[in-house]
């Protein structure tokens, strides 16, 4: 500060100690903590609806800023807001940041989120299945699907995996185990595994087994659900690990069951089968579970919902850029592995490229509505509610020889019914797929979870398909 004189500057100095003392503290310069758990809800084709968890001040917060693709959008005192005016079927980068009376700001804490399809009619005749919103169609006809787990559909003598020796896939198997699974029920859907190691032999691919289940599920009016990779380790490969989702997908290869990194191996099985309409929906792993272990203990990697999305983003990206026919599922269980426990769920399936959540129901056979009030069917049908997408239970599987039914077959028909009309009678609720079908019967194999012909349990499935 220059002074004229030194009376000048003693004044000054007397002046700005009263200013101080009659306003108070100094000025407030903290920044409140940026917004978390921002996450995009109900949609329309033209707003998006986001909500988040609040911010924290050492003073208050005052409000939240919002911005749509880097323009700002308006201001709210609300933990919700709803960004409009948008295009329809367009993706959108949506922030949010939290302020305080002081005009101080926090980071923006951002996502990415797609309004709904302009179309709203069902879609032109194809023999693709495809949504709008939480409908599936089919040939312009709303479509909803009932079948089984049949996961070694593509096995054979020279690919079968060290812990089976069920050949599905050599001679008429594969055909009888379809003619019995449709005989009477209508079950029209199978899910199976899609996996590297069964088109890599010795080093070169062989399509020999996934052409053959995709002809013989043709031919007996089936679509099959192509499930690209196993988070265990049960058919061969390692247990995906953290480090497998944070980039060893890109770079790892588990020899001698696969050829090529799992990145590569997605670009390549869907370059191949893109035009197939007997897929229903590509998925990405089966049960995936960013866990430190496979002991399932709960031990989570910091952030799994977070890597899992990332993960999910690249992949699902890589599906949509080369297929514009069939329909993405993560193939998440959704019942509480790590990366989709609570609202990481609703995080990972709110990407564009998702189409279809999904859910594993071991619960209980008396927990009908499978419930649970954090990782339950009731909460994910809740959240794939809130972002206008389809829900289909992958599996679901009622122990035969367990409580209450204790080997009694018609028992258990009894609680398969009781589920599959909680399901149902859920919104958005797709498709249906017990595990699993085995065409040699429920007593010649040690799974208590297995169907076979003549099951009591096989004739309550019909009545739920559609078309």
């Amino acid at each position: 500060m220059r002074c004229l004189t030194a009376a000048v500057c003693a004044s000054l100095a007397l002046l700005f100690v009263l200013t101080s003392v009659a306003s108070g503290s100094p000025r407030d310069r903290r920044p409140p903590s940026p917004p978390q758990n921002l996450l995009a809800g109900a949609t329309t084709s033209g707003s998006i609806e986001v909500s988040w968890t609040p911010s924290t001040d050492n003073v208050a917060v005052a409000g939240y800023a919002v911005s749509a693709d880097g323009a700002a959008h308006g201001t709210t005192s609300s933990t919700t807001d709803r960004v409009d005016a948008l295009a329809c079927g367009s993706t959108h980068s949506i922030g949010v940041t939290a302020f305080d009376a002081a005009g101080n700001r926090s980071a923006a804490t951002t996502i990415t989120a797609q309004t709904d399809p302009c179309a709203v009619s069902p879609p032109a005749t194809t023999d693709f299945v495809s949504r709008v919103g939480q409908q599936l169609y089919l040939n312009g006809t709303p479509y909803r699907f009932i079948g089984f787990n049949l996961w070694r559909a593509n096995v054979t003598s020279w690919n079968k995996p060290p812990n089976t020796g069920y050949l599905v896939n050599d001679g008429t198997t594969l055909a009888d185990s379809l003619s019995g699974m449709r005989a009477g029920t209508g079950t029209n859907v199978i899910r199976a595994w899609f996996f590297q190691q069964f088109a890599n032999r010795g080093g070169t691919w062989d399509w020999s087994a996934f052409d053959k289940t995709l002809q013989v599920a043709r031919a007996y009016g089936f679509k099959v659900i192509a499930t690209l990779a196993d988070q265990w380790s049960f058919e061969g490969p390692p247990f995906k690990d953290p480090a497998w989702y944070q980039g060893g997908y890109k770079t790892e290869v588990a020899a001698p069951y696969e050829r090529v990194p799992y990145r590569q191996w997605v670009q390549t099985v869907v370059q191949r089968y893109a035009s197939d309409p007997t897929i229903l929906a590509w998925e990405l792993v089966n049960e995936p579970d960013v866990a430190i272990s496979q002991q399932q203990d709960g031990t989570c990697a910091a952030n799994a919902g977070t890597v899992l999305a990332s993960f999910v983003a690249d992949v699902g990206a890589v599906v949509k850029n080369i297929d514009h026919n069939h329909l993405l599922s993560l193939g998440a269980a959704g019942n509480g592995n790590c990366g989709t426990i609570e609202s990481d769920y609703q995080k990972v399936m709110a990407d564009p490229s998702v189409d279809l959540c999904s859910f594993h129901d071991y619960y209980d056979a008396t927990n009908s509505s499978a419930y649970d009030a954090y990782n339950g069917l009731n909460v994910r049908v809740r959240q794939c509610g809130s972002l206008n997408k389809p829900l289909y239970i992958g599996e679901m599987g009622i122990h035969s020889g367990a409580p209450p039914c204790y080997g009694d077959l018609i028992c258990r028909r009894t609680y398969l019914s009781k589920k599959l009309s909680a399901a149902f009678a859920s919104q958005g609720l797709v498709g249906y797929l017990p595990w699993q079908y085995d065409q040699r019967g429920a007593s010649a194999t040690s799974d208590d979870y297995v169907y076979g012909p003549g099951d009591p349990g096989l004739a309550v499935l019909g009545s739920y398909a559609l078309p």
